[in-house]
């Protein structure tokens, strides 16, 4: 007899860790790493189990924010891909019905769900749905073809930076992230942002994660951070997170370097694929970036759900970010 539970905290990070040695399809952003890293920030980390005669066979993990009289649920915070996952198809639909139910019941002001998947998932036809497009590079073609259909722009920048003498550091140390958060202050900077987290979100992603998970590297220059890169794996996957790079490390191109060496290193670990993310609308410089590392655009979906008064403090939290 199959039935569902709620669990939080630290037993939904738990329960997820267990299901996850069990289950290759949990992915890259549904790990209890991820779960570990939000619970420790200013959100709630829950999952929605599905259990058949006393064992896991599915789960839902989720977020919850409560924050300015406001009770928000996420299926990964940050756009990051979330969903139902279970050992067969049957319990996927399980999941999602009780998770639909449970959002309803549960008086939230916005339930927000990302899925990568290439399909509209119609069991949230009720939910507002968007269709996104990210960036996905197919490593199982080999380093060599990637190589050469690599442009001219790419590989000159490319052997700029080698020719500059740019080295590579693994983060490792409070200092370490002192230099990835300066980074990031002066790309947000330039691009008349704020960041997107505080720098204290920065030591716990370096506590949340296995070394073998999270590839950090910083590009330095005589001695000196000059870029910055943040890439997880999960399974056969990896994932570009977040990059940045002052004017020194912008002049040396040490971003085209350090996705390069990145790129190099995951196709001879034999991982498959690397996401290299999605682009903002209307940065379509961006886009076109990641386009000629030889990535495909693929598209994926949001489907979300908000009251007014939601609706209203997202635009008035969008217009003070600015």
């Amino acid at each position: 007899m199959s039935g569902t539970l709620i669990v939080r905290g630290s037993e939904a990070i738990s329960a997820v860790s267990e299901f996850e040695n069990s289950c290759e399809r949990i992915g890259l952003f549904r790990t209890s790493e991820w779960l570990k890293l939000w619970n420790a920030s200013d959100f709630e980390a829950c999952a929605l189990l599905l259990a058949d005669g006393g064992a896991t066979v599915g789960l839902f993990p989720f977020c919850v924010r409560r924050r300015f009289g406001q009770t928000a649920c996420y299926s990964m915070p940050d756009g990051m891909y979330g969903g139902a996952v279970s050992v067969d198809t049957r319990g996927v639909h399980e999941l999602e019905t009780a998770f639909i139910r449970f959002a309803a019941d549960g008086g939230f002001s916005r339930v927000n769900v990302v899925e990568f998947s290439d399909e509209m998932n119609a069991a949230y036809s009720t939910f507002r749905q968007n269709r996104l497009v990210t960036h996905v590079l197919d490593l199982r073609v080999g380093i060599d073809r990637i190589e050469r259909n690599l442009p001219d722009g790419h590989r000159g920048s490319i052997s700029k930076a080698e020719r500059s003498k740019l080295e590579i550091r693994e983060v490792d140390s409070e200092q370490d992230i002192d230099d990835y958060w300066r980074l990031l202050r002066s790309t947000a900077i330039r691009r008349g942002r704020r960041t997107r987290h505080p720098r204290e979100f920065y030591s716990r992603l370096r506590v949340s994660f296995p070394r073998a998970s999270l590839r950090w590297q910083l590009a330095i220059w005589n001695g000196q951070s000059c870029a910055g890169h943040v890439c997880v794996c999960a399974g056969k996957s990896a994932f570009h997170w977040d990059a940045c790079s002052d004017e020194i490390g912008r002049s040396l191109s040490a971003n085209h370097f350090l996705l390069w060496r990145n790129i190099v290193s995951f196709a001879g670990e034999g991982y498959e694929s690397l996401n290299l993310g999605a682009s903002p609308k209307g940065a379509t410089d961006l886009a076109r970036f990641k386009a000629r590392w030889g990535a495909k655009e693929t598209e994926y979906f949001e489907y979300d759900r908000r009251t007014t008064l939601n609706k209203a403090l997202g635009a008035i939290g969008s217009l003070v970010r600015r």
